[in-house]
């Protein structure tokens, strides 16, 4: 698969612009190769190329994740707003904001700055979206996420969010948003070593 990312404008360009200024809005993308040992990484470099898949999804009305729409790691955007918004709707009445995500490095940004007007994400146990990682052998394992306070605008916590391997689970539920409305969620990533004949996601 190609893509040919747009350049990054508005508030994601700014934002990364002050996180190279500053300390680097926090720490994220430390991964550990061996007990007690920590390397800081270029990530998701190891995944360049590779794919990610966002879903929809939404616990209310007992439907798993929608979607998905895939894109390919890289420089620039890669769900913009069009693509956000093009996905199912999990339930009749799930907002279905124009977003845009960026996986940019060892961080995940969304960005609500197109958004036609405010809402607000319906109470339930999960009311957000998946990213899934496309993983080859040998690829680091996504550990932990955390949210970058220091410049997210939204009611979000660590604790909506959970990690497994390969995905992230964003949960927004309760959460409002307007034009102003963006999070930045930081990524610790885990080396493991490819096993012979092992297939990809199991190592």
């Amino acid at each position: 698969m190609s893509k040919s990312p747009p350049a990054r404008t508005g508030p994601v360009a700014r934002l990364l612009f002050t996180c190279a200024l500053v300390a680097g809005c926090g720490d994220p993308g430390l991964v550990a190769d061996e007990p007690g040992r920590t390397v800081p990484a270029e990530l998701p470099a190891p995944l360049e190329g590779s794919t990610v898949r966002l879903h929809r999804e939404s616990t209310r009305c007992g439907r798993a994740a929608t979607g998905p729409t895939i894109a390919e790691l890289g420089s620039g955007i890669e769900f913009s707003i069009h693509e956000t918004k093009a996905l199912a709707a999990p339930c009749a009445d799930s907002p279905m904001p124009e977003s845009e995500v960026d996986v940019d490095g060892p961080s995940i940004i969304f960005d609500f700055s197109n958004v036609r007007g405010p809402g607000v994400f319906p109470n339930s146990e999960f009311e957000g979206y998946v990213l899934h990682f496309t993983r080859r052998c040998g690829d680091p394992a996504l550990e932990s996420a955390t949210v970058d306070l220091t410049v997210s605008t939204v009611e979000l916590r660590s604790a909506d969010l959970q990690t497994h391997y390969d995905r992230l689970r964003v949960n927004l539920a309760g959460v409002r948003y307007d034009s102003k409305a963006l999070f930045k969620i930081d990524l610790s990533w885990r080396r493991l070593r490819c096993l012979t004949g092992q297939p990809a996601g199991q190592d």
